[in-house]
């Protein structure tokens, strides 16, 4: 969790037991979640009748080949979109400038 949240949403002012009761619903949910994307990958590839790596395979030759839509999928999912770097970039800009305040501030 981010600190703004803890702080926005004041977790830092409860009990230790309410905090730990929060956290085992967040990993009870993540657990359901990871769950749910294993089924529903197994589901499509029992559907394609190709696993996904067969898939994943014929979209690079795709795109080896000049498929700029297989090229644009293909970067967009390894997390190299632009707009999505550019906006991480901004972020990590914006908390490094709130870190470096904030250390200012202690001494």
């Amino acid at each position: 969790m981010a600190k703004e949240d803890i702080v926005k949403y004041q977790f830092d002012n409860l009990t230790a037991e309410k905090q730990h009761e929060i956290a085992c619903k967040g990993g009870n949910a993540s657990v359901q979640a990871r769950k749910e994307k294993k089924l529903f990958r197994e589901t499509i590839e029992k559907k394609l009748g190709a696993s996904i790596d067969d898939i994943i395979d014929s979209l690079i030759k795709k795109a080896k080949d000049g498929d700029v839509s297989a090229s644009v999928f293909l970067r967009d999912t390894f997390g190299e979109k632009p707009i999505d770097k550019v906006q991480n970039e901004v972020n990590l800009s914006y908390e490094a400038a709130i870190k470096e305040v904030t250390d200012e501030d202690e001494y």
